[in-house]
């Protein structure tokens, strides 16, 4: 592997690039941990819902959770923002601690807005339609408005999130996220043991909000937010200069929003809200995935703006996480295709119709768009908001307009193609050769780093599966024999890295 990184533009990578690169692994590691506790947590409570609820009652949840997820189009990159600057060199001080206090005052403010905003929404709707109910007799509006209050702490606790990474205090926002994930699933097993019905449900997911958000501050005001923020260096003109920065994070944020619920939200209103379950199901896969591959984007913002300025080493330490994140993609996306028929039937019991074919189809698109993830943070580090914007407006405007065709011919598969489209489009084929020719990179190295990550991941799995065959054992076996070789390589790679670091 070393060999074949060496033959990469410019030289050039070498082992003291590989070295830096493996100081983040540690907050990779961490990030890693956790998710895998939230995919366990967030799996049980789909399955816990969907048999509490019933398709047709958690097909409207589904809908509701895709409707107040619009307060993410609010958060306007206040978490990018607040991560680039914090982790900037000390003589930056006094421009942090601005940047810090306007940043949470508007994040506040953001968060208060929408709750007034959607609630008012709700309320009126809620009215003229005549009272729309679960089918066990909570009202819409109610749960709504819960979830609108969770929703809106949680776009605050997101900033303090990219407060906390830029200070690399990853151990305290993993513990954090493991903590409320963990007591959430106990909670709502609870709920659904006594039968609070949907209302305490959605109590619990509030409950759970509160927590998150205040433990995060608390860490926060530890780690120097007490002293960074300051009602004094709150001003008209820096919001005006944030907002401005921030606007052009809208388009990303609207289109991460229509990424993950244009589907559900399309179906639901031309077919029926039962027809949007094995979408959610599929989504929420696909949420995690997006989650894993997070682990090693959340580190690369702050890292590349530290090292920015330094051209030949942001160059390299890019090819590498470019290698890295298509390693990890790759990775996610092969096992899904061996484990995941097995996968839903373990986890659901009975799987809804469609649901595999949905998640096959939807997950070729997701791995095309996640193996570029450090794309994001490039751009963002190098202060490049309007072409993040140009890409997803690009993606945004092509995913409507496929879904809101194939949706009517196809119906739940058409959604999960428009999907697929759009992401190959954009992600896959415009994007790379967009940012190659703004930083002047070559489209050979940017396409042979991506592919060589996939070729040691797929030669690494191929030899797994080879090996996990020749004990001659069930299916089942298999599987889990796969599996099993493929954390032992893990493991040991990460342990490789962690002695070249000391070493």
């Amino acid at each position: 592997m070393i060999t074949e990184l060496t033959n990469l533009k410019h030289g050039k990578v070498t082992f003291r690039d590989i070295i830096v690169f493996s100081k983040l692994l540690s907050g990779v590691a961490f990030n890693i941990v956790n998710v895998f506790i939230q995919v366990f947590v967030g799996l049980f409570v789909v399955r816990a819902l969907l048999s509490f609820l019933g398709e047709s009652d958690f097909g409207l949840w589904a809908i509701l959770i895709a409707f107040v997820a619009q307060v993410n189009l609010l958060e306007f990159g206040m978490g990018s923002i607040i991560g680039r600057h914090v982790s900037k060199k000390e003589e930056y001080e006094g421009e942090r601690k601005v940047i810090v206090s306007n940043v949470m005052l508007l994040i506040s403010l953001m968060a208060s807005m929408f709750l007034l905003v959607a609630i008012s929404i709700c309320y009126v709707w809620d009215v003229y339609s005549g009272g729309l109910k679960f089918n066990t007799s909570e009202s819409v509006f109610l749960i709504f408005s819960l979830l609108s209050i969770s929703y809106s702490l949680n776009l605050i606790s997101g900033t303090l999130q990219g407060y906390l990474n830029a200070k690399f205090k990853f151990f305290q926002n993993n513990v954090i996220k493991a903590s409320c994930n963990i007591l959430r699933l106990v909670l709502l097993l609870l709920s659904i043991k006594y039968e609070l019905g949907v209302l305490g449900i959605a109590l619990v997911f509030v409950s759970i909000s509160i927590i998150e958000l205040l433990l995060k501050l608390k860490w926060s005001l530890s780690s120097g937010l007490k002293v960074e923020f300051s009602l004094a260096l709150i001003n008209r003109l820096q919001i005006k200069k944030i907002m401005s920065s921030g606007v052009m994070f809208l388009p990303m944020r609207v289109n991460d929003y229509f990424r993950n619920n244009s589907s559900i939200l399309f179906v639901g209103y031309i077919i029926n809200s039962a027809s949007s379950a094995p979408l959610r199901i599929s989504g929420r896969l696909m949420e995690i995935y997006v989650e894993i591959s997070i682990t090693l984007n959340s580190v690369l913002t702050p890292y590349f703006s530290k090292v920015s300025d330094e051209s030949s080493t942001f160059e390299r330490q890019f090819y590498i996480s470019i290698l890295c994140s298509s390693a990890l993609s790759t990775l996610i996306y092969i096992n899904l295709l061996v484990v995941g028929e097995m996968f839903l039937q373990v986890w659901l019991g009975e799987v809804p119709d469609k649901v595999w074919s949905v998640l096959k189809i939807m997950a070729v698109g997701f791995a095309i768009a996640n193996m570029q993830g450090p794309v994001n943070s490039l751009l963002i580090a190098k202060g490049e908001y309007g072409k993040c914007a140009k890409l997803s407006v690009m993606e945004t405007v092509t995913t409507l307009v496929l879904m809101l065709c194939l949706v009517k011919l196809y119906g739940v598969l058409g959604a999960a193609c428009a999907l697929l489209i759009s992401l190959s489009l954009i992600r896959g084929l415009i994007q790379p050769i967009l940012v190659c020719r703004l930083f002047k990179y070559s489209i050979l190295s940017f396409t042979r780093s991506a592919l060589l990550g996939v070729f040691i991941v797929c030669v690494t799995l191929a030899l797994c599966y080879l090996i996990s065959m020749s004990f001659r054992v069930s299916q089942e076996m298999e599987i889990l024999l796969f599996i099993f070789l493929q954390i032992i390589g893990m493991l040991l790679t990460f342990l490789g890295y962690k002695f070249k670091s000391k070493k």
